[in-house]
């Protein structure tokens, strides 16, 4: 850690000190526009007494949230520059509202990272696996049909055709040159903690938890960027993101865009930059890609552990060495990120506490 960095402890204790700053900021603009406006309205003879009056709360506002800002401490920033470069498939499950009225509790939003060079072999491996197991490699897998013995896994409903795809596909998951990271959220236990709000200040729209899948990105890309620089020498990535609807999609980009302007409270504006291609790339199911899949299978095993820490769920043991190591947090590594946590997840972390 550079001496000019703080610690993950002092970070979080300094979110305030951040958020008024950007305030402090924010309100410089607003007061800069206001003059502008009573000298473009003194120019037209008009009354400035309503922009006088803003101007005067403006100001006062302005003073508070300066006298509250505190000492800022210094956010992780990018050490290793290199040339290679990853892709990082990203897929979810889960209803992203907190107050959605469905049994499966949990929001999870899943990355599969794979390094350029690897990309061919992996693509080869996984078309193999599917035209030896599922019939052909112009089938989609999709998670939902993996637990339902549907889709591409009905497989003429021949129970030993299904259950041997099943089985190899854990083995096909643990051949393939990937690493991975999960952000999971309990709705319920996230209720119980912070309502309807944002877990700290520092996120930008109070309604953020409304729509997790947004909160959720900005997490993920913390330790995507975190784990490019840690286990891939410093590599950029470029983001592919399952195509959802027009507006959802603007809205990621929305979100990763200020990722780059703002950073986050843990993580430099900067350090995004310099990890992350610019914009997301979004693709559908009917693309057929392979990485893109897997992504789609990431999720709900992390989702099903979480819910039930003491159950092995399917495909578990097959992704989880495939998680990044990596001690983000006392009791977080690197590839798998609860919310929130409780000593009940204990059992999910590596018994090796580094």
């Amino acid at each position: 850690m550079k001496k000019n960095e703080g610690s993950r402890e002092e970070l979080t204790d300094a979110i305030p000190a951040r958020v008024a700053r950007q305030r402090k900021h924010s309100y410089q603009e607003y007061l800069t526009y206001l003059r502008l406006a009573r000298r473009t309205r003194l120019d037209l003879g008009m009354d400035i007494s309503a922009v006088d009056a803003a101007l005067s709360q403006g100001q006062d506002e302005f003073s508070t949230i300066a006298a509250a800002e505190g000492r800022i401490i210094g956010r992780a920033h990018p050490k290793i520059l290199s040339t290679e470069r990853c892709t990082i498939y990203i897929d979810e499950c889960g209803s992203h509202t907190l107050s959605a009225k469905e049994r499966f509790k949990a929001f999870a939003l899943g990355a599969v990272i794979v390094r350029e060079a690897d990309e061919a072999v992996f693509d080869a491996l996984w078309k193999q696996w599917k035209r030896t197991y599922l019939g052909s490699d112009a089938k989609l897998v999709h998670e939902p049909d993996v637990r339902k013995l549907s889709g591409s896994f009905w497989c003429g409903g021949d129970k030993t055709k299904q259950q041997t795809a099943i089985i190899q596909l854990d083995e096909i998951i643990r051949k393939l040159p990937f690493s991975a990271i999960c952000c999971v959220l309990q709705r319920e236990k996230y209720m119980e903690k912070w309502g309807q709000e944002a877990p700290n200040e520092s996120l930008p729209h109070k309604n953020l938890p409304n729509h997790l899948y947004v909160m959720m990105l900005s997490f993920l890309a913390e330790r995507v960027a975190l784990s490019l620089q840690t286990h891939f020498e410093g590599a950029q990535g470029r983001l592919v993101l399952e195509a959802r609807d027009p507006l959802g999609d603007a809205l990621l980009q929305y979100e990763f865009a200020r990722l780059f302007l703002d950073g986050t409270a843990y993580i430099s504006a900067s350090y995004f930059r310099q990890q992350f291609l610019p914009g997301l790339r979004f693709i559908t199911k009917d693309a057929n890609s392979s990485e893109m899949q897997l992504a789609d299978l990431l999720a709900r095993p992390c989702a099903d552990k979480v819910l039930n820490p003491l159950a092995d769920p399917p495909r578990w043991a097959a992704f989880q060495p495939k998680l990044c190591t990596g001690r983000v947090t006392a009791n977080s590594i690197l590839g798998l990120k609860v919310m929130p946590w409780d000593e009940s997840y204990e059992c999910m972390l590596p018994s090796e506490r580094s």
